[in-house]
């Protein structure tokens, strides 16, 4: 049953992924992609959280809270790209980058079934 936002799994999990990204990837991106690659990597991972979060204030309201999953899965897709990306441009190993697609993947499809079956939890 979900009480609280935390309760959400899709939450918890973009939420782990984001102090990963913050803290051991984007250390790890060239000087040259700070304001690009980096900066789009910081706003879509807090941008997950944000709008699940967001979502679930307005969860009386199942168009709005669906409305906010439906950003916050855009998020995660954008996050799929960038690890994409860095996998192609070789900024990271393909593990790592194989890692976190297959996390914000994972992220994706917890929003979705949640987005398609909210009324049931709600």
């Amino acid at each position: 049953m979900i009480i609280d936002v935390e309760d959400i799994r899709a939450y918890r999990n973009a939420r782990q992924l984001l102090i990963i990204v913050h803290q051991k990837v984007i250390p790890l991106l060239p000087i040259e992609e700070k304001y690009d690659l980096c900066d789009h990597m910081r706003r879509s991972s807090k941008s997950i959280c944000r709008s699940i979060a967001e979502g679930y204030s307005a969860k009386d309201s199942s168009k709005d809270f669906r409305n906010c999953l439906r950003i916050a899965m855009r998020e995660a897709s954008e996050m799929v790209e960038c690890f994409k990306q860095c996998k192609d441009l070789n900024y990271l190993k393909i593990g790592v980058c194989d890692w976190f697609i297959e996390k914000y993947e994972l992220v994706l499809k917890q929003i979705t079934l949640l987005r398609k079956n909210w009324k049931t939890y709600g």
